[in-house]
């Protein structure tokens, strides 16, 4: 902070706002992180970290703020499955959904499609779905799907444009909203997430059978 270099002091500014992020969602630490990514903006905006820039880490960061934090409703998703048939996650309105941002090539990735099948199977006759957005190539996506490896839909983002809309640094990363499209969670796969849809489904009151008259 007292570094008399004031792009140093951006990068450090950027640097404080990353380590924030890993404090929750508290009204003042939100202040705080937006604070920081403001200064890291004006004081190093330049600065190369390495095939991205101080500016555009820091835009990220507060687009993500803005909206992909808690309470946020999150951007529509609009592609193709591996069959090439259109899908759309607003298709899921009224369903808490969560949404698995993977690849066969990530940390652990067997694992992780294992528990995210898991979670769909124990929430299976309530409305709740799972919905995946791959980046593997279209032959490898649809290989997994056939041998049953992965059991849930998922987006085939070869380009990475929906993850762009998502802002996904690393993968896997779990989003969990409920009907309205609103986030109440991300970050990793497990346990975390899968209470987090438990506790949006128990507040779904189940509809009532029609009267006939």
């Amino acid at each position: 902070k007292n570094h008399p270099d004031k792009k140093i002091q951006g990068v450090a500014a950027l640097a404080t706002a990353m380590i924030l992020k890993t404090y929750g969602d508290d009204k003042s630490i939100m202040t705080q992180r937006i604070n920081a990514l403001r200064t890291a903006i004006i004081q190093s905006a330049d600065v190369d970290l390495g095939g991205t820039t101080v500016a555009k880490q820091a835009e990220d960061e507060l687009y993500i703020i803005s909206h992909l934090s808690k309470g946020r409703v999150a951007p529509d998703l609009t592609g193709i499955d591996s069959a090439g048939r259109p899908v759309k996650l607003s298709d899921y309105q009224g369903k808490v959904v969560l949404v698995l941002f993977w690849n066969s090539m990530m940390d652990d990735a067997e694992n992780v499609v294992r528990m995210t099948t898991e979670t769909a199977r124990k929430f299976k006759d309530r409305p709740f779905s799972v919905i995946g957005v791959n980046n593997d190539t279209l032959e490898k996506l649809r290989k997994l799907e056939a041998t049953d490896q992965v059991t849930f839909k998922s987006f085939s983002d070869t380009s990475n444009q929906l993850a762009e809309k998502f802002r996904i640094g690393s993968w896997p990363l779990v989003y969990v909203l409920d009907g309205e499209r609103k986030i109440h969670y991300s970050g990793a796969p497990g346990s975390f997430a899968e209470l987090t849809a438990e506790a949006l489904l128990s507040e779904i009151k189940p509809t009532a059978p029609a009267v006939e008259k």
